[in-house]
């Protein structure tokens, strides 16, 4: 059985805690804890470990959410998504020192959560891994080693090991992606330039600005589309010249 995300909510207004906690187990979350100050939030870090954290940024007691941020970085690194109603320029940017994943703006609604946990675990990933800003027209899936062979992707309230081998094309819809593979359709929160640049496979060629294909699924090559089985996908003028490099034809004519 796939293990739900661990959720730890700090948060002192106990009546908005519990409403937090009420809208993630909905959604199928675990809720590790529910603390009131810094010190119960270490506490209860330390004894059932979260996978990620919603700190009040304005938490009464001995320390605010930001400062409580900073230990828990030194404690037990997770992504941190702040719970705010702030909006003023000193606490902003004290706040943005700590790196955090995401913020949610009170009052919540439960359709925010989802799209706040996805986008705080990507960025904490990111930020972990170093990545470099994206270029924003490139072309092909290319980046210095390691290539990888599979991605972790959402599915659900879990993460799911997708092959590259697998994915068959990716299509851009706005902020998000939709894979298509050889079983199933994932749908991510995250754009195609982030998205392909962390499957960083030669298999993996943009040919639009819409769309990126595996050309190990490739099967029908014409000027200004291609077909990976039954599914058409144009390809982009701007892109059409370094596709063709990829592609092996067998040249016809006598002479």
């Amino acid at each position: 059985m796939k293990k739900p995300i661990r959720i730890l909510v700090v948060e002192d207004k106990m009546i908005v805690a519990r409403d937090i906690a009420h809208h993630l187990e909905d959604l199928n979350y675990q809720v590790t804890g529910l603390a009131r100050s810094g010190k119960e939030a270490l506490e209860k870090l330390v004894s059932n470990p979260p996978d990620l954290a919603m700190l009040d940024i304005n938490l009464k007691g001995d320390m605010d959410g930001i400062e409580l941020a900073e230990r828990i970085a030194r404690v037990h690194p997770i992504p941190i998504i702040y719970l705010t109603a702030q909006n003023d320029r000193a606490t902003l940017e004290r706040a943005k020192k700590t790196l955090p994943s995401a913020y949610l703006v009170k009052p919540y609604k439960k359709e925010d959560f989802g799209p706040a946990i996805d986008l705080a675990i990507y960025q904490y990933t990111q930020n972990r891994s170093g990545a470099e800003p994206e270029a924003a027209d490139a072309l092909k899936i290319s980046q210095p080693e390691p290539v990888r062979e599979s991605v972790f992707v959402k599915s659900d309230h879990c993460y799911e090991k997708l092959e590259v081998a697998d994915i068959r094309y990716i299509k851009a819809e706005g902020s998000y992606v939709k894979i298509f593979t050889t079983n199933r359709n994932y749908l991510q929160t995250v754009n195609l330039n982030s998205f392909s640049r962390q499957l960083n496979h030669p298999d993996l060629v943009r040919i639009h600005r819409s769309y990126v294909i595996n050309l190990r699924h490739l099967t029908v090559y014409e000027e200004g589309r291609v077909f990976i089985g039954d599914s058409e996908i144009p390809i982009g003028k701007t892109y059409r010249g370094e596709l063709v490099k990829y592609l092996q034809f067998i040249r016809t004519g006598t002479g």
